[in-house]
């Protein structure tokens, strides 16, 4: 009888000893991920055209082919925290070449804070987020060389921001 009680007791210290050493409050840290959902696809103004655009690594991220005024091309994007809170995602592009367009903005007012900013490219999120997807339109307005297409997704990790950029020259419309 001593033998089992004893024998228990060890067991009972060697548990509280090995879940005690437990950090019951750990944390996670990962950068930010920001990644394509489906291929990047162009949209041509005037048929009902649409084709997958090739996309290559540059110096500052990755480059689009080349697209004419009046073209949109639809980014498919998923943003994604892993365990860490998602705080702000900011969309930054060119205006005086480029318009952007938020697909379901209906349903992505109801995930993001209303002090968020949909012209300025600016959500802001309540605590809880960890990943969203987001469909967006990049509409080609006027010729540019060099415009780029900013994305920045910022949480409460130690690895915040993640950071994406596109770069696809616009040349004017052929007749």
């Amino acid at each position: 009888m001593r033998k089992n009680i004893l024998l228990c007791t060890l067991c009972s210290i060697a548990f509280l000893f090995i879940f005690g050493a437990c950090n019951m409050t750990s944390e996670s840290h990962t950068t930010p991920d920001i990644r394509y959902a489906s291929p990047i696809t162009r949209h041509a103004a005037d048929t009902l055209m649409i084709d997958t655009l090739l996309v290559t690594v540059g110096e500052n991220g990755y480059v689009l082919d080349t697209i004419e005024v009046g073209d949109t091309v639809c980014f498919d994007l998923l943003f994604n925290t892993g365990l860490n809170n998602m705080q702000r995602i900011h969309i930054k592009h060119d205006t005086t070449c480029s318009q952007l367009y938020y697909f379901f903005r209906d349903q992505l007012e109801t995930l993001v804070l209303p002090s968020s900013n949909f012209e300025t490219g600016e959500f802001l999120f309540e605590t809880g987020v960890m990943a969203i997807r987001m469909q967006v339109g990049y509409i080609a307005t006027a010729p540019d060389n060099n415009p780029q297409l900013q994305f920045n997704l910022e949480s409460d990790s130690k690895y915040s921001p993640g950071r994406r950029t596109i770069t696809t020259p616009i040349v004017p419309k052929k007749d």
